[in-house]
């Protein structure tokens, strides 16, 4: 009797199964997210590194601003970055600093004219940095997609994030949950 209790129960459990394992193929064959972006700044790792040693940025900060003390963008988004992401942030003042002001004229040479402005947020992952967002911004998932990034020698500038992750999470959890449906629905056939 026991061994034919657990058959059905393995066939209720399936359709889950199946759902799981088509829904992790999906997540490793589906493309990873890209950044896009119409501009970027080149920088070598070792001038990136060079940057930020200057501005003294710690490791383990994913996100570094440099503004302007009367600036009230720059306030906003120092206040979004210690609301959201407290002791994941740092910054430094163009108008206190001369490191910091002189961090921002190489990046807007760099940039051919394009930083002309703070707050310039650098979003930095292992000691590099993965793009430079110009102005304010309060797209918490923006700012978490963007840290995840992969470094490169091109940085880019003001970059969205593709849709691809959205569509990429969508597609591996519809398999999962029509899965988990068709395991309910079975469960409550053979129990009612």
């Amino acid at each position: 009797m026991g061994r034919k209790a657990s058959k059905p129960r393995l066939l209720i459990a399936m359709p889950l199964l199946a759902g799981l394992v088509l829904g992790a193929l999906l997540w490793l064959l589906l493309p990873d997210v890209r950044l896009a972006s119409g501009e970027t700044i080149h920088m070598s790792f070792d001038e990136q590194r060079s940057l930020l040693e200057r501005l003294g940025v710690e490791s383990g900060c994913r996100y570094y601003v440099i503004a302007l003390s009367t600036c009230p963008w720059c306030a906003l988004q120092l206040r979004f970055f210690e609301e959201r992401f407290k002791g994941e942030y740092s910054y430094c003042y163009i108008d206190r600093d001369k490191s910091c002001y002189e961090a921002l004229l190489d990046l807007a040479g760099r940039s051919g004219g394009l930083i002309s402005g703070v707050p310039v947020t650098l979003v930095l992952r292992d000691g590099r940095i993965t793009a430079i967002v110009l102005g304010y911004k309060d797209d918490e998932a923006l700012w978490r997609e963007l840290a995840q990034a992969e470094a490169t020698e091109s940085i880019p500038i003001n970059p969205t994030t593709s849709p691809q992750l959205k569509v990429k999470i969508a597609l591996a959890l519809i398999p999962i949950a029509l899965g988990a449906l068709v395991t309910l629905a079975l469960y409550m056939k053979l129990k009612g």
